[in-house]
């Protein structure tokens, strides 16, 4: 069910429907257009609802109202459930805890693993909220990104309930704002994110001097095999590699601030392509076998040139070797100056 329908008396509308543009430079492979859209598309109203003797469940941050109707349009899903929702599916739910008192719930689908979806579509929630509207807050706290986000949300630690697989609470209330789809962030979300992490508007900010390959030679799947040749190809023109597990989240947003042109694999370190000045180059890779179009949209919001590099891959590999003759092509255009 819905929650906009059911409970529409209770629904405090925050924001309009905005419409979303494509980067206002981009060059996409010939491989890569049939996936990516073919219209900027819409991000949808954002909305605050207020739900009496609901319940939460999982660390994905299903709401349950106390008529027991899953509210749909507060928990996205990736693909279809049969039966409409995962709840349905399960025989049984976790024993209940019941909590008397007002819980603003935070996470959204896969935001317990995986920092994309944690920062573009759980933590701009908190701009509908105020200190005033809640004693508590459900909160992922898995990963050292989550309480980093946490600290800078200025959540105190004795107000944050921690969200796990098996949690399942009735609050007296639940307090909660509709998380953006998965992979959709507006303006508003992403200058929430901007002042969070100490980064200029996007109308005060410039693109800075510095170009990045972005590593995931420490992820689990999709890394760049060749990377060493990789950065090699990239260093004269001008570009330093960097890795992001041991930054913290300030410093990520930071060094994407500074930037001129960024290259990288696609993966959830582009998150930060947030944090860019309007005008920055991004060069994303992708394996034939994964290609999103999520930060070719972000670049939209954010005003950033787009260029989508494809490689032909093995799909029994978990791995890929990046084409680098064709990248340097790209990279030639994206900088705007010939190889030094």
């Amino acid at each position: 069910a819905l929650a906009r329908e059911r409970h529409a008396e209770k629904v405090k509308m925050l924001r309009p429907v905005e419409e979303l543009s494509f980067p206002p430079r981009m060059e996409i492979a010939k491989e890569l257009r049939a996936r990516f859209p073919a219209e900027p598309g819409t991000v949808e109203e954002h909305w605050l609802v207020r739900l009496p003797d609901a319940r939460v469940f999982s660390y994905h941050g299903v709401v349950i109202d106390a008529e027991d109707h899953v509210m749909t349009d507060l928990t996205y899903e990736f693909g279809r459930f049969a039966k409409g929702s995962r709840v349905c599916h399960y025989e049984a739910l976790p024993p209940l805890e019941e909590i008397d008192a007002r819980l603003c719930v935070l996470p959204s689908i896969s935001c317990w693993k995986n920092f994309s979806h944690w920062l573009l579509e759980s933590v701009p929630r908190m701009r509908a909220v105020t200190p005033e509207d809640y004693d508590l807050v459900l909160v992922p706290d898995r990963l050292p990104y989550h309480r980093e986000w946490l600290d800078l949300l200025e959540i105190p630690e004795e107000k944050r309930v921690a969200a796990k697989e098996g949690t399942h609470i009735r609050a007296a209330e639940l307090v909660v704002a509709n998380p953006a789809p998965p992979g959709v962030i507006g303006r508003d979300g992403v200058e929430f994110l901007r002042r969070l992490a100490g980064v200029p508007p996007p109308e005060e900010a410039l693109p800075g001097k510095r170009r990045l390959y972005v590593s995931r030679g420490d992820a689990w799947k999709r890394k760049v095999q060749n990377e060493g040749a990789v950065v090699d190809a990239l260093r004269p023109f001008g570009f330093e590699p960097v890795a992001l597990r041991e930054m913290s989240v300030v410093e990520q947003a930071k060094l994407f601030s500074e930037a001129e042109c960024i290259v990288a694999p696609h993966g959830a370190a582009l998150t930060n392509l947030a944090f860019c000045a309007p005008g920055t180059s991004v060069v994303e890779c992708f394996p034939d076998q994964f290609v999103q179009s999520l930060y070719f949209s972000l670049s939209g919001v954010c005003g950033l040139d787009y260029f989508g590099h494809w490689t032909a891959d093995d799909p029994s590999q978990w791995h890929f070797d990046l084409e680098i003759d064709s990248l340097l092509e790209i990279v030639r255009r994206a900088t705007g100056v010939p190889q030094q």
